[in-house]
């Protein structure tokens, strides 16, 4: 089991196989979203060099998919399925 010392803030509840380029196939990558401070959203990749950002969700989504395509042009090593995590963060005052 991954814990949260591999990645900074996240625990996984089963193992995962992080995507190599050129590695084996990957059933499932996953991103990290955020809102971003000027606005829209941004989506990180974790354990592949893969970056975007929208305007909105919907549009999120579907830059999403075109960058792990991208990423990934051999159909055989791409990811099967895309998971988004949502990241929010807030300060609360006391």
């Amino acid at each position: 089991m991954n814990t949260a010392g591999d990645v900074p803030g996240a625990v996984y509840s089963r193992p995962l196989t992080l995507p190599t380029a050129g590695g084996p196939t990957v059933n499932e990558i996953i991103f990290v979203v955020e809102e971003a401070p000027e606005g829209g959203y941004t989506a990180a990749a974790l354990g592949a060099s893969i970056f975007t950002e929208a305007d909105d969700l919907t549009n999120l989504e579907a830059q999403v998919r075109d960058a792990v395509l991208c990423h990934y042009d051999d159909e055989a090593t791409r990811p099967r399925i895309i998971r988004l995590h949502f990241v929010r963060e807030e300060v609360i005052a006391i």
